[in-house]
């Protein structure tokens, strides 16, 4: 019975060592990639592909920050909101539809089947941000304020929605890490 644990163990063991963050599988060509508009810019509101072009099962990590560059000026980047975490057979391609919001409410809405590519990203207040959005499930027009207003330095009594409690923590945060003064939404 011993040698049936240890295989078993060291196969777990290698699946957390395969274990990696999407950026990293692309650049060491262990998995490709590419995120691609579905016509919205908010919500999910992004469509992930990826192929898993090693020969081993891979686990991908794509943490919520995620920033998405559009291809083309004048349309609208992305974020991630959600952390995903994809099991990839070798040979394997998927897809899913990724929680994302825009980061420019003033550029376009891109258009369906346009692409994104990834780029660094740590903004630790922004990606705080995004963790407050996932807690409150405000992944529409609150949480997509409260981002707009965050990364454009903007005043987080425009925040607004539905839900009075959710609307007060989003404008809390975002107006303490922009140093600003919140109003109570009531």
């Amino acid at each position: 019975m011993k040698p049936l644990i240890n295989f078993t163990f060291l196969l777990f063991v290698s699946q957390i060592m395969m274990a990696m963050p999407i950026n990293e599988a692309v650049q060491k060509n262990i998995v490709s990639a590419t995120f691609e508009s579905n016509g919205i810019h908010r919500g999910q509101s992004i469509v992930l592909t990826v192929e898993n072009i090693s020969n081993q099962n891979i686990q991908i990590d794509v943490p919520n920050g995620t920033y998405l560059d559009h291809e083309e000026e004048g349309y609208q980047d992305h974020i991630i909101v959600e952390n995903y975490n994809i099991a990839v057979k070798p040979a394997e391609k998927k897809k899913i539809q990724i929680l994302a919001l825009c980061a420019q409410p003033s550029n376009a809405c891109p258009s369906e089947g346009s692409k994104f590519t990834m780029k660094p990203y740590d903004n630790k207040k922004v990606l705080d941000l995004c963790k407050l959005i996932m807690e409150t499930k405000e992944f529409e027009y609150t949480g997509q304020n409260a981002l707009w207003e965050m990364l454009n330095n903007g005043d987080p009594n425009n925040i607004e929605g539905e839900n009075v409690e959710h609307v007060n923590q989003l404008r809390t945060y975002v107006a303490k890490s922009l140093s600003k003064a919140a109003l109570p939404y009531v």
